[in-house]
């Protein structure tokens, strides 16, 4: 909500301080799938806060802290209350990285994640929409 009223330094903060809690948190039990859903999405937040400044090398190594974890959360992704969510936030971790290697001038990885954000995009897109949301009221036969 800092970023949508104009105030990026109070969501940097923000983002750090959840990052850090998790990350420390991390470090003696293992995070359940909604925590680290929360940490890889603090990790988007502040790689497009670097970005918007143009700081692209920052955003990136964001960025590269949060794929790491692509792999636990789509195999624990059934934790989540949307499960899709994994694939909607690869998808744009890897468009931004792709954005972020091409405002560097790295065309190859641009290519790369470019066209990884386009595999996660077709993932998101063949999930039914009735499994998006479990908690949705609606029946079907």
């Amino acid at each position: 909500t800092y970023e949508l009223l104009g105030r990026p330094e109070a969501a940097g903060k923000a983002y750090l301080s959840v990052s850090a809690n998790l990350e420390a948190l991390s470090a003696t039990s293992r995070l359940g799938p909604q925590d680290e859903h929360n940490l890889v999405s603090a990790y988007l937040g502040l790689s497009s806060l670097a970005a918007e400044s143009g700081s692209w090398t920052s955003g990136i190594d964001w960025l590269q802290k949060g794929i790491g974890h692509r792999d636990s959360l789509v195999v624990r992704a059934d934790g989540l209350d949307r499960p899709a969510d994994v694939n909607d936030l690869y998808a744009r971790f890897f468009s931004i990285a792709s954005r972020g290697y091409q405002a560097i001038g790295d065309k190859e990885s641009a290519s790369f994640w470019g066209n990884r954000a386009a595999s996660e995009i077709a993932a998101f897109s063949s999930i039914p929409t009735w499994s998006l949301d479990r908690n949705s009221n609606h029946s079907f036969l």
